[in-house]
């Protein structure tokens, strides 16, 4: 998405292999097997290896949250299924769970389209990671334009209704049109599992994910 194979390849030495699908880790040999696109088999050894395989977004074990309309942003197709619908169908209110990082975002990018916005979480405390001054301010700029901040409410479940979808928690519920999930992510660590290695071992750096899934 922000720079050709080949840039990596001709202007920086780095020897990039797409289309390689990395399915087996040998730490005592030092070696990372797998196939290619057209079924190759193929391997490559390493003296260190860092596992950087991102991560998915953490779907939250609600009722209904599998229903059309109920989104997560984590992938760019993610962002083009939300775009999709933007475009397809009238959305005027939106719920987004969450109220980290890309939260925030599409909170700013939702309203700029003019659409309602209301956030939701239940952890009380608004952005507990950002000092409680920051984070006053922060939150005093979204209210200010007209985002609802319900912190301190778990989503018990989300249900289809005439006119689109209704976030039920104990004590509010939000009626909207489209309810977007954002409530962090989980490692892709799978492959680093399965080989049974860990961050100490000395020729194998498993690259995780810093931040921490703040509810």
């Amino acid at each position: 998405m922000v720079r050709r194979a080949e840039v990596f390849r001709s202007k920086q030495g780095i020897n990039l292999l797409t289309g390689h699908r990395v399915e087996s880790l040998d730490t005592g040999r030092r070696r990372v097997s797998g196939t290619t696109l057209d079924g190759k088999n193929f391997e490559q050894g390493f003296d260190r290896l860092l596992i950087a395989t991102g991560a998915s977004a953490i779907i939250p074990d609600l009722a209904g949250v599998d229903l059309p309309g109920v989104l997560p942003l984590k992938s760019l197709e993610d962002g083009r299924r939300i775009k999709r619908r933007l475009k397809t169908e009238t959305v005027k209110q939106a719920v987004i769970i969450g109220m980290g990082y890309i939260a925030m975002e599409m909170c700013e990018s939702l309203s700029a389209l003019g659409i309602q916005v209301a956030m939701v979480k239940p952890n009380p405390v608004f952005m507990p990671w950002l000092a409680a001054d920051l984070a006053d301010v922060v939150r005093d700029e979204v209210s200010a334009r007209g985002v609802k901040i319900h912190a301190g409410h778990k989503p018990e479940r989300i249900e289809a209704t005439g006119a689109g979808l209704k976030l039920i928690c104990s004590d509010l519920e939000l009626e909207a049109e489209m309810v977007l999930v954002a409530v962090g992510v989980r490692p892709a660590s799978e492959l680093a599992r399965g080989a049974g290695t860990s961050r100490e071992e000395p020729q194998v750096e498993a690259a995780y994910r810093l931040g921490r899934h703040r509810r």
